[in-house]
Parts: C-alpha cells; structure tokens; sequence
C-alpha cells in the first residue's frame, strides 16, 4: 500500500508541476488570465466543456454538482483556478507521499550494532 500512495503521490504531483507549467506557457502566449476560466475553456474548446458538462450532469449522478460547484469555479480568474488546482494536487502529493513513506521497523534501533 506504500508503494502505491509514493506512486500516487508522484502522478500527482507531475500534474500540480504542469498546471504551473500550463499557467508559464499561456501567460508567455499572451493569453489573458484574468479572464474566467470558462470564457478562456469555451473559446480554446468548446467541445470539450460541452462534454464535460454533460459527463458531470448525466452521467456522474451527483446532483447540483454542476449548478452549486463547478459553474461557480468556471467564473474565478483563470489564473485563480490554475493556481488553486496546481496548489490542491501538490498538498494531496505531499500528504500521499508522507502515508507512503518507509518507516523503519519497531523495537531497537540499536539493537544489531556490534559490540566490542
């Protein structure tokens, strides 16, 4: 199970770098990030946030999640929510990554050193 939260920690923790990385390359671009997250989505792609809405709305099952949660996030500076994303996928990198850890074994530390 170690193995699998270090691992989990470390995908995690690629993709909290490529969203700053994400935010470097549309900002050197000349993309406006102060405009909504939603706007800069639906010009990029619309397609996309189309599906994506009807993924959440039809097929998630969670009702209100779309009108009360992610409408709502949609309409913060695209900066904001790249940052606060990159920021959530890097503290929950950093918290798998302590779950993950190796920890030595119990009892004494000293117990196999040799002695004269």
């Amino acid at each position: 199970m170690a193995t699998f939260f270090r691992i989990l920690s470390r995908i995690l923790a690629l993709f909290g770098i490529g969203f700053i990385a994400l935010i470097a390359i549309l900002w050197a671009d000349g993309q406006n990030l102060t405009d909504s997250a939603g706007a800069i989505w639906a010009k990029t792609h619309a397609p996309s946030l189309l599906n994506f809405q009807n993924l959440v709305q039809r097929h998630l099952h969670i009702p209100g999640v779309w009108d009360n949660f992610i409408v709502p996030t949609l309409e913060y500076q695209a900066w904001m929510v790249m940052v606060g994303t990159a920021l959530v996928l890097l503290v929950l990198a950093l918290l798998l990554a302590t779950f993950g850890r190796q920890r030595p074994k119990s009892g004494n530390a000293f117990q196999n050193t040799p002695t004269e």
